[in-house]
Parts: structure tokens; sequence; C-alpha cells
């Protein structure tokens, strides 16, 4: 493993102050280390590994925050694109990227249809929310943001009026303005259909929406800003939501609030938001606002996992949402090592995570054992240099605890596909 040291960390921080040089400067010494380190494999676990998709397709699922297992179906997407490209560029051209469902058993399709709202970090913010029914991302025929709700069992399929970011069951979705992504956060953006000579930054939002069609506005960027102002001046067009994450038991969520500052800095704030099921009004509380607050998930109703800085300290911390908010770092063997990571709580004291590319461009998947205070090794991937920004591949760990299994996407192979590990407990 060639970890990157801690002076190199640390410069790397310094450079973030401003991001256009710290980019140009990261490509050029990411090469010239690869070239020093290359790996001798490209995989390495003593784990079963299985890809999902046998075609020539390339396939993916996205983000680490949903399964795409559910009563022996997976759900996924597949693409004719070479995902070393930005989504970007594919604007008005013959490939297609298809939402697809796969009988794991008997290997048949279940479900194959084309979206046009998707991207390689995300996907089409693929969701189950029944063993029959799952939700999707796609673009009406003005170019809108949309959800698809889909059932399997009689192929009825149902238009939402707004896109979907997370889902609770099938009880309700919280959804967000995906247009602004396209300036601010490309990666998590739908370009296809989108305005790019007016796009609407100051009326941004979070929403909580039925699948019947009904929606409320829980919270604006507006009432952020003047509920908890920023410690610097900053027009809307330079702020956005992320990273929204319903609790397990429904009522409350987390998100993020990004800001850039004069230099192009992102400022990070992650907020807790408690839903008011009577009048559906929103109470929102300030968790941290310590200015790098990367990936994080819930352990259990009132508390999360996420790697951020506090105390300016990076690392994993454990959050408890009490009255008083507290957060302890989690001190692990040698995870702070690996550094940042996408955490997904598993049960019985344990979160899988998983690492960025190192030297030799190899990602770690990692179990971690808070109980008795070990991170393991599940698996190696190399990142290939042409799969990096926007077309990176992060292997985003997605648990099945039906079978004890990773799902993750990867390009150790050359090509983007969707794989399952394991079981590996």
């Amino acid at each position: 493993m060639s970890n990157y040291s801690k002076f190199e960390r640390r410069l790397a921080k310094i450079l973030s102050g401003n991001p256009r040089i710290k980019s140009f400067i990261k490509k050029i010494y990411q090469r010239i280390v690869f070239v020093l380190n290359q790996p001798s494999e490209f995989v390495i676990s003593k784990y079963d590994i299985k890809k999902i998709e046998s075609e020539s397709y390339e396939s993916f699922f996205g983000y680490y925050d949903n399964n795409p297992e559910c009563d022996g179906k997976v759900l996924y997407q597949v693409t004719s694109k070479d995902t070393s490209l930005k989504p970007g560029l594919y604007l008005d051209d013959p490939t297609f990227t298809l939402v697809r469902v796969t009988d794991l058993f008997s290997g048949d399709i279940l479900f194959s249809k084309e979206t046009k709202a998707y991207n390689w970090q995300q996907g089409s913010k693929l969701q189950w929310i029944s063993k029959d029914s799952f939700v999707y991302n796609d673009l009406s025929e003005k170019g809108n943001a949309q959800g698809k709700l889909i059932y399997l069992s009689t192929g009825e399929e149902k238009t939402l009026p707004e896109p979907i970011y997370d889902t609770y069951k099938a009880d309700y979705y919280l959804s967000l303005n995906y247009a602004p992504l396209t300036k601010l956060r490309p990666d998590y953006a739908y370009f296809n259909g989108v305005d790019h000579e007016y796009i609407d930054f100051d009326n941004q939002y979070i929403k909580y929406c039925t699948f019947d069609g009904n929606n409320k506005v829980l919270i604006t960027l507006k009432k952020i800003v003047e509920d908890f102002p920023l410690s610097f001046q900053c027009g809307f067009s330079k702020q956005k939501f992320n990273h929204i994450m319903i609790s397990p038991l429904g009522q409350k969520f987390v998100f993020l609030h990004r800001a850039y500052n004069s230099m192009g800095k992102r400022v990070d704030r992650l907020f807790l938001g408690e839903i008011n099921f009577d009048t559906y009004d929103c109470d929102i509380r300030l968790i941290s606002d310590s200015g790098m607050i990367s990936h994080y998930c819930w352990v259990d109703d009132g508390s999360l996992i996420s790697y951020m800085n506090h105390n300016d300290v990076n690392g994993y911390y454990r959050i408890n949402l009490s009255k008083q908010i507290t957060l302890t770092k989690i001190n692990i063997d040698n995870l702070d090592s690996f550094g940042d990571g996408h955490p997904t709580y598993i049960g019985d004291s344990k979160f899988i995570t998983d690492s960025y590319p190192d030297k030799s461009r190899i990602k770690q998947l990692l179990l971690v054992d808070m109980k008795i205070g070990t991170s393991t090794v599940i698996g190696s991937f190399l990142e290939p240099l042409k799969f990096h920004g926007e077309t990176r591949c992060d292997l985003h760990p997605k648990w099945d605890a039906a079978t004890s299994c990773v799902y993750i996407d990867s390009v150790h192979e050359g090509k983007r596909s969707l794989y399952k590990v394991g079981p590996i407990i």
C-alpha cells in the first residue's frame, strides 16, 4: 500500500485554498507517482467478486447510500457510453444509458428502459421502495428533472413531478434542485435539457414529496443563510444543497449546505432537519460548521458516522444527535491512514467504507469494527489514470444485509462495472 504521507496531505490541505492550482498540481503529481508506484495486480481480495452485467456495456449503480439488491433482484444501470468521458459531452449523441433490473438467479432482465438523467457518481438515484417497486430520475420532454416510479409485477409506470434525492420506503421522498449542480457540482448533475444561460440559484430548496404527487418546501437556501449566516460574503450562485440522507425511522434527515469563498475554496456545513408530520414544517439544527464535512451515514435514529474535520483534525467521527450534539473521533488501528471514504453502518458496531486512490492508483474496500478496534482491507482495486475528476469511479460500497455482501462500482478491468463482493462476514 502506497498511501500519501502526512506531509503530502498537509500540502494538499494548504493548496485547497486555491482549487485551480491544486487541481493542476494534483494531476501532474498523480501521474508522476503512479509511474514510480505501479501495482503488480489490478485487484486483490480473498472474497468472491462477481460482475453483475455480462454484456459488453459498462455498468454502475452510483452512490453508496442505497442497496442495489432486493428480494433476489438487482437494480443498476448500463450504458453504451465511454464512462471515462464526462457525461456532459454526450448531449445529442446516439449512445444510451438504461435503468435495468435483473433476476440474480435466472439472469432474466425484468426491466430495461432509457433515462436521460444520469451521471457517473450517483447514477439516476436508483432506489428500491418495496420488493416490487423502485424509483429513479429521468427528464421530461421539456428537459426538467423528474422522478419515475415503476411497479415490476404490473409494469405500471408513474411520473413524479419532482426528482428523487432520497426516499423513505414507499412513504415519501425528499427532492432538491439539480440544475445548480451543473455549475457547482457537475459530478452529481444532469446535463441533458439544462438551460445553462439561466439557472435559478436564488430559489434553491429541499422539498418533502409524496408518491401521489403532493409536495411541500421544507427548507430554502435563503432561509438557511438568514437563520445561520455564513462568516463570509457569498452570493447564491456560489451555494448549494447536497447529500440528503433520511434517518432509519424517517422523521429526520441530514444534509450539506456548501458555499464557495472568494478564492473558490469550498466550505461545508452539516445540518439536521426534523419533520413535523402534523404541520409539515421542519425544525433545523446546525450539526457542524467545521468547513470540511465529506461523507456520512446513519448508525441509528440518534447518531451518525461522518468523515469530517473537527477541532482541526480530519477523520471519522461518531456524532450523537441528542439535545447537546457531541462529536467523538473514532480512533482505530490505521484507519486514518486511508483518509476520506464513504461509510455505511452494517450493525454490530461495524461499518464498511472505502478510500480514494493511493500513489499506485489503488483504492481499498474496508471493514471497520468499532467494538474491537480494527480496520480490515476487504479488497484492493485499481483505478486507471483515465478515470479522474468527474469521471472517477469511487467504490461507493453498498451493503446488502440479506447476503452479507458489498456492491461496488469499479474500473479495475478498464471499464466501469458493478460488482458484488463477499459474503464478508
